[in-house]
């Protein structure tokens, strides 16, 4: 069997150019996760989270200051408070879950120009029985890379895809 390549039919059709950068960009996919305040939420977030405290996405971005945004999207408005453990900041969302198991992949922030070196999400059951009972919910720690930790400055949201954003900013 002998195998040749076939004729081409039309030399209009063939292109040997080099791809541009924005063409090479758009088939390699642009980021296409959650960003606040945009009509775009966790594409594998359904509406079946919204109304529920459920953690649909945990991100980060870098801010021009040189500040770090960590944020939470959630079905719904939960409790919160934050505490200084160690070299973590650690972060309660109270009766909060996660909403797949990828939700609890930590990020890996070290390489963005910002003090923060890694942002994890861990679900925590309740604990205990009757009157001492702890309730569960979703232990989001942020660890530093150098200095010591701070506080965040945090308020949530309400954003137009209908979903929850608790934001968390950090100072340089």
């Amino acid at each position: 069997m002998l195998l040749a390549p076939l004729p081409v039919d039309d030399a209009r059709d063939y292109d040997d150019s080099e791809p541009s950068v924005d063409a090479l960009t758009d088939r390699l996919g642009r980021y296409a996760g959650v960003v606040p305040g945009e009509n775009r939420a966790n594409p594998s977030a359904t509406s079946d989270a919204i109304g529920r405290p459920v953690v649909t996405w945990v991100g980060f971005q870098r801010l021009d200051t040189g500040s770090a945004r960590v944020f939470v999207q959630l079905g719904a408005p939960v409790p919160f408070d934050q505490r200084i453990d160690g070299d973590a900041l650690v972060i309660w969302l109270a009766g909060a879950t996660l909403s797949t198991r990828n939700d609890a992949r930590p990020l890996d922030t070290r390489f963005f120009g910002t003090r923060v070196a890694r942002i994890s999400a861990k679900a925590v059951r309740p604990r205990g029985r009757g009157t001492q009972l702890q309730p569960g919910g979703v232990e989001l720690r942020v660890r530093f890379k150098a200095g010591a930790p701070a506080l965040a400055e945090a308020n949530c949201e309400s954003g137009p895809d209908g979903l929850s954003y608790l934001m968390l900013e950090l100072a340089p």
